[in-house]
């Protein structure tokens, strides 16, 4: 009786076959698309007078030359809410 029996041939190509099945390539995973790239943009004070909510527009604060989307508190800033005022105040400050 040898290694390279018959029945060992069928042996061993069926457990190559099998490593080949568990360890082969599968589908590749497709990933969901993250939210859309900040495209950054140099605001003037010209510029950023037109985003105080008013019209169904973002609500942006600048403060210390950086500019924040408060639109989730536009109330809070909008041309109705208590702080409209610092708000105008600051955008002209930039």
């Amino acid at each position: 009786m040898s290694i390279a029996s018959p029945i060992n041939l069928i042996l061993l190509s069926l457990f190559v076959v099998l490593v080949y099945y568990h360890f082969r390539p599968k589908q590749p995973i497709s990933l969901p698309r993250g939210p859309p790239p900040t495209v950054f943009r140099t605001y003037t004070p010209k510029t950023l007078v037109d985003f105080n909510g008013e019209n169904d527009r973002p609500v942006y604060l600048a403060v210390r030359g950086r500019v924040f989307d408060v639109s989730p508190g536009r109330n809070f800033y909008g041309p109705v809410g208590g702080n409209f005022q610092i708000t105008q105040l600051q955008s002209y400050r930039i």
